[in-house]
C-alpha cells in the first residue's frame, strides 16, 4: 500500500492511503495522528475511511513530518564521487538530516541567494517501523516499515541540503 501526507482543505495535516487516483483520509477515520503514530502503532490497518478525495487536490506535506531520525549515507556512489570531484573513501560516510529540511512532492526547492549551484540526486528512504541494536543481517528487514522515493538536493559550495519525499509504501 502507498501512503502520503497532505494538508486537507481547512490547512490541517493528515495523512492516507492512496488507491488509483484518489486519497482515503485515515486521520479523518479515527486512525493516529501522523503516519510515524500509526507505525509506532504497529502498522497502519484499513480502516473504514468513507470519503475519499482527489490524488491532485491537497498540498502534499512529506510522508513523515516528524521523523526521530534521518540518518543519511554518503560516498556510497562512485559515479557521483566522480562527478563533484571528492576524495575517494574506503567507507560511506554517515551524517544526520533534520526534519525542518524535508518538503514534499510538487513543493518547491528554493535556491538560496548565496549560491548558484543546486544539485540534487534520487535516493530511496527507508522507513525504519520498530529499531533495535545489533540486529542480524537476516532480521534487518523485520525492522523496515517501508520505503519511499526521496530527492537530495543540496546547495554543494554552501553544504546545505534538503530532501523531498513521494508516497511510502509500507
Amino acid at each position: 500500500m502507498a501512503y502520503i501526507g497532505f494538508r486537507r482543505p481547512d490547512c490541517t495535516a493528515s495523512y492516507g492511503r492512496i488507491e488509483g487516483d484518489r486519497v482515503f483520509d485515515y486521520g479523518a477515520a479515527g486512525m493516529p495522528a501522523t503516519l510515524r503514530a500509526a507505525i509506532s502503532a504497529g502498522s497502519p490497518d484499513d480502516p473504514v475511511a468513507d470519503d475519499a478525495i482527489l490524488l491532485a487536490e491537497p498540498t502534499l506535506l512529506p510522508v513523515i513530518p516528524d521523523p526521530g531520525q534521518i540518518p543519511c549515507v554518503g560516498h556510497h556512489n562512485e559515479s557521483h564521487r566522480q562527478e563533484t570531484g571528492r576524495a575517494k573513501v574506503a567507507h560511506p560516510s554517515i551524517f544526520a538530516r533534520f526534519a525542518d529540511t524535508l518538503i514534499a512532492d510538487r513543493q518547491p526547492i528554493v535556491l538560496p541567494h548565496v549560491s548558484d549551484h543546486l544539485d540534487g540526486e534520487g535516493k530511496p528512504a527507508i522507513v525504519i517501523g520498530c529499531g533495535g541494536r545489533h540486529i542480524a543481517e537476516a532480521d534487518a528487514l523485520d525492522h523496515v516499515a517501508g520505503y519511499a522515493c526521496s530527492n537530495d538536493a543540496g546547495v554543494r559550495d554552501g553544504r546545505r541540503t534538503i530532501r523531498g519525499q513521494l508516497a511510502v509504501r509500507l
